[in-house]
């Protein structure tokens, strides 16, 4: 009877010793940490390169306070997902362009920075309407104005309308053609390292336009360019007027209006008010076609019947690339 006891205890002890061995992981997989190992960290510099001529260099050195206003978003994701909203920020200060990227992940940079955006661009307080407005929700739900905050946010919401045209100015009227100049550019498949930096290369989204009054006797010409704001010349204007309007983008396809080619035809209407009062329309939604980096000069001929003018087209210097020299003659019955 006692060596079967004794039997039983060494059995006992046998089990009670394995099981020890099994818990200290010898010849088992280890079981993870109560907190998971976080990812490795890199601090990366944005810079900017391309057709903004002055800025060449990455990461960005530009003088603090700028009017210009750039907008960043970025989005991650691994080799078995899709791209999903990382970070996104509104700056004024170029120098402040580092973000924190994950090791184990791409990145997609998309960037847009209006020329002068703080003039231009409908603000409460320090917050900016589109194209820098914040949308909460992928399906482009609500919104609100972006603030200025020169740092990088990181949140599912993203800078929503960055990749669209238009834009809030003045008293917080929307145009489709806002007069303003604009860079846009997208670089993905980053990969983050130690010191390391990305630089987006940056197009104008925009094209110049100068209108030039010949024959304007008195008043003033009103120059109504589709969902644009309204230009006027008046007979002081003796070398026209010229302006850098944003295209619409209205597939809004990312990389599609940077092409070379890239152009978009806008109708366009002209009213002659005279100086009694009397008003006077010369063209009405006159075709024209406006090619992006290209300056189109347009003269605007005044004659003594009224007749809806031909257009005439010559090749000319232009202060962005060659462009059209379009000649719209309006005349006027007495």
């Amino acid at each position: 009877m006692k060596n079967s006891w004794k039997c039983m205890l060494l059995c006992v002890a046998m089990v009670l010793a394995f099981a020890a061995c099994s818990n200290n992981g010898e010849g088992t997989e280890a079981l993870p940490d109560d907190g998971a190992q976080e990812p490795k960290e890199y601090v990366v510099s944005l810079g900017m390169a391309g057709e903004i001529l002055e800025i060449e260099e990455s990461p960005l050195s530009k003088a603090e306070g700028s009017n210009d206003l750039y907008g960043v978003q970025v989005y991650s994701k691994t080799a078995t997902t899709e791209y999903t909203p990382y970070a996104y920020g509104l700056f004024d200060n170029t120098a402040d362009m580092t973000i924190r990227l994950l090791a184990g992940y791409e990145y997609k940079f998309v960037a847009t920075m209006v020329v002068d955006g703080k003039e231009k661009i409908f603000n409460s307080g320090n917050s900016y309407a589109a194209p820098f407005s914040i949308s909460q929700s992928l399906s482009g739900g609500d919104y609100t104005n972006a603030p200025l905050e020169n740092m990088f946010v990181y949140s599912t919401s993203t800078l929503g309308w960055i990749d669209f045209g238009y834009m809030y100015v003045d008293l917080g009227e929307r145009y489709e053609h806002p007069l303003a100049e604009r860079f846009y550019g997208e670089t993905e498949g980053y990969v983050p390292t130690e010191e390391g930096s990305v630089s987006v290369s940056m197009k104008r989204v925009c094209f110049g336009v100068k209108f030039v009054a010949d024959g304007l006797i008195d008043g003033r010409l009103l120059i109504n360019m589709v969902e644009a704001p309204v230009m006027i010349i008046t007979t002081s204007d003796v070398n026209g007027i010229e302006e850098m309007v944003c295209f619409r983008n209205e597939y809004h396809g990312g990389l599609l209006w940077t092409g070379d080619d890239y152009s978009e035809t806008i109708p366009v209407s002209v009213t002659w008010e005279r100086a009694d009062g009397a008003i006077v329309p010369l063209i009405t939604n006159k075709d024209i076609t406006f090619k992006r980096n290209v300056l189109t000069t347009i003269t605007i001929k005044v004659d003594e019947a009224y007749i809806e003018g031909g257009v005439e087209l010559d090749k000319e210097e232009g202060e962005m690339e060659k462009g059209e020299d379009i000649v719209l003659e309006g005349t006027v019955n007495q």
